[in-house]
Formats: structure tokens, C-alpha cells, sequence
């Protein structure tokens, strides 16, 4: 239902923190480049610290949400919010995919 913009490459406490009188669950939808998935990994730890429900939206066949949502639909969008992934699937996902990566889980 609301959608927010964290407007540059991560989710700052601040901006977590302003989101948290809101909702306690937010599902992240970050471009699929490196510095995307790198943002989402920050922003899902900045959730988890402020005691959050932090998922992932993950996007295939785009860049970033608005190509998505252009090649897709918005509808198709939606559905995918449905499917987004937890903190520790996406960190799974992101390790199998960057075999050098040092992450905590």
C-alpha cells in the first residue's frame, strides 16, 4: 500500500527509523547491480537493528523496479511483493552468488 523512496545506495538509520512509526515489515526493492544488492544487505541490517521485519524483492529480467514494472506491469509487481524473500535467504542467495563475500548471518 505505501512506498517509499530511500533516494542513494542504502537505507539509512534515520530513514529507518521514520519508516518504523509506520510499519514494522519492509520489503526492499534496490536495483540488481552490485551496489543495489550491497545496499540491500546494509538496509536489511539497519531493519533488523531497529527491530524490523526486512524482506527482499527480487526482480528478474530487470535492472532496477522501474524497468520492471514498465517490461511487467504493475500488477506483476504486487504478486512479486508476495514472494519477496527473508534477511537470511537473501544473504544465502547472495553468498552462493559471491563466493569471496565475508557476511554474517
Amino acid at each position: 500500500t505505501n512506498v517509499v523512496a530511500s533516494l542513494g545506495t542504502a537505507l539509512t538509520e534515520e530513514q529507518g527509523k521514520l519508516v518504523r512509526k509506520y510499519s514494522d515489515k519492509v520489503v526492499l526493492s534496490y536495483d540488481s547491480d552490485g551496489a543495489g544488492q550491497n545496499a540491500i544487505l546494509k538496509g536489511l541490517e539497519v531493519l533488523s537493528n531497529l527491530g524490523m521485519e526486512g524482506q527482499v524483492l527480487q526482480m528478474e529480467g530487470a535492472k532496477d523496479p522501474d524497468e520492471y514494472i514498465l517490461k511487467n506491469g504493475i500488477d506483476a509487481y504486487k504478486d512479486s511483493i508476495k514472494h519477496s524473500i527473508t534477511l537470511f535467504d537473501f544473504k544465502m542467495t547472495y553468498l552462493k552468488q559471491n563466493k569471496k563475500s565475508k557476511i554474517v548471518l
